[in-house]
C-alpha cells in the first residue's frame, strides 16, 4: 500500500496551518493543485505525528515557541516564504514547467540542469533553489520505492486521486501496485540465482550501468542457458514447447555468432602487451641467420624421384 505522498511536506503544511483546514479542504485545494492525495486517513495520520505548541503563531518569526517547532519540523518556508518557496509555487501554477522539473527530477537530473532546461525549453525564470523547493515541498520522490511511484502515477493518469470528493478505495491502490510488480527491481533480483552475473542483472534494473563487464563471459553464459532452455522445451514437448525450442535455439546461435565476433578481453590484452614490447625493447633483434645458424635457405629445386633397381626390373629391361 502507497503510505505516503510525494506533496508530503505541503500537507504536513495544510495540516499545521492555524485556519484548522480538515480533512474534504485539503483534499479540494490538492484537487485544485493536482497534488497526490491519499485519503482522509493519510491527512489523520499527519495529524496525529504533529503537535503545533498552543498558542501557534506560525507567521510571526518572534514568537520562540512556534519558530522552533517550524524549523523542527522543516515548514518555516511555507508560512515566511523566501525565494526558493515562491519560485516553487510559479512552477506549480505552470503545467509545463511542472512537467519538465518532475520529469527530470525522477530521472535523477541534478537541479541545476532541471533549472536550465527550464530556461531553456521554456524560457522560464527558475533558479536551483526554486527546483529544490519543488522537490521538497511537491515532489519528494524519495519518499517513495521506484515501484509505488509507478503505480502512483499510474493511479495519476486514470484520474483516482483527483476524483470526486470522498475516499480514494484502498483497492485502486492495490489494482496500482499490482499491475506494476513486475517492474520491483526486487522482484527481479529474487528471480534470478546467486551469480555475479545476477547482481549485474540487479544493477540494470535500478538504472546503474555496470563497470568492466566480461562481454565474453556474458555471452557464454548465455548461450548456455539458451541451450539447456532448448533441451527442457524439447524434452517437454507440445506446440508450445516447439515454439519456446525455436526461440531459445534462435538466441543460442545469435550468442555462436557473437562470441566468434566478440575477443576475450585477456588475450586482446596479451597481444597488445607483445605489440607494445616489441616497439619498446632495448634489445637487438636477431636476425634470420643468427636464429638459423646460416641454414635458413629453401631448396626450390623439385626432389629427384627414385628409380627402383630391383632384379626383376633389370630383367624386364
Amino acid at each position: 500500500m502507497i503510505r505516503r505522498s510525494p506533496a508530503e511536506n505541503y500537507f504536513r503544511y495544510l495540516v499545521v496551518h492555524p485556519n484548522c483546514f480538515d480533512d474534504l479542504y485539503i483534499q479540494t485545494i490538492a484537487t485544485e493543485l493536482k497534488l497526490d492525495y491519499l485519503g482522509h486517513w493519510y491527512t489523520q495520520n499527519l495529524r496525529s505525528r504533529l503537535q503545533a505548541p498552543k498558542p501557534f503563531y506560525p507567521e510571526d518569526d518572534t514568537h520562540a515557541a512556534s519558530y522552533r517547532f517550524l524549523l523542527r519540523e522543516g515548514l518555516l518556508n511555507a508560512f515566511i516564504p523566501d525565494a526558493g518557496y515562491k519560485e516553487a509555487l510559479r512552477i506549480l501554477a505552470k503545467p509545463r514547467w511542472r512537467e519538465v522539473v518532475e520529469s527530470m527530477l525522477l530521472a535523477g537530473a541534478p537541479v541545476e540542469d532541471v533549472a536550465r532546461a527550464v530556461r531553456v525549453r521554456l524560457h522560464g525564470t527558475v533558479g536551483p533553489k526554486g527546483v529544490q523547493a519543488y522537490r521538497y515541498w511537491f515532489w519528494n520522490i524519495d519518499l517513495l520505492e521506484s515501484m509505488e511511484m509507478r503505480a502512483l502515477l499510474e493511479m495519476r493518469n486514470s484520474g483516482h486521486l483527483s476524483g470526486a470528493p470522498g475516499e480514494p478505495s484502498p483497492n485502486i491502490q492495490y489494482l496500482a501496485i499490482r499491475s506494476m510488480r513486475h517492474t520491483d527491481p526486487r522482484a527481479v533480483a529474487a528471480r534470478l540465482p546467486s551469480t555475479p552475473l545476477a547482481g549485474l542483472l540487479s544493477q540494470l534494473e535500478l538504472g546503474a550501468v555496470p563497470q568492466k563487464i566480461n562481454i565474453s563471459e556474458v555471452i557464454d553464459k548465455t548461450m548456455e542457458a539458451a541451450l539447456l532452455r532448448t533441451y527442457g522445451a524439447v524434452m517437454a514437448g507440445g506446440p508450445m514447447g516447439v515454439q519456446m525450442g525455436q526461440g531459445f535455439a534462435v538466441i543460442a546461435d545469435i550468442m555462436g555468432r557473437l562470441r566468434e565476433t566478440v575477443s576475450d578481453p585477456e588475450e586482446s590484452m596479451r597481444d597488445q602487451l607483445k605489440r607494445i614490447s616489441m616497439a619498446t625493447t632495448a634489445k637487438k633483434v636477431p636476425s634470420i641467420q643468427q636464429l638459423s645458424g646460416g641454414n635458413h635457405t629453401t631448396n626450390v629445386m623439385a626432389e629427384p624421384v627414385e628409380v627402383e633397381t630391383t632384379a626383376e626390373a633389370v630383367e624386364d629391361k
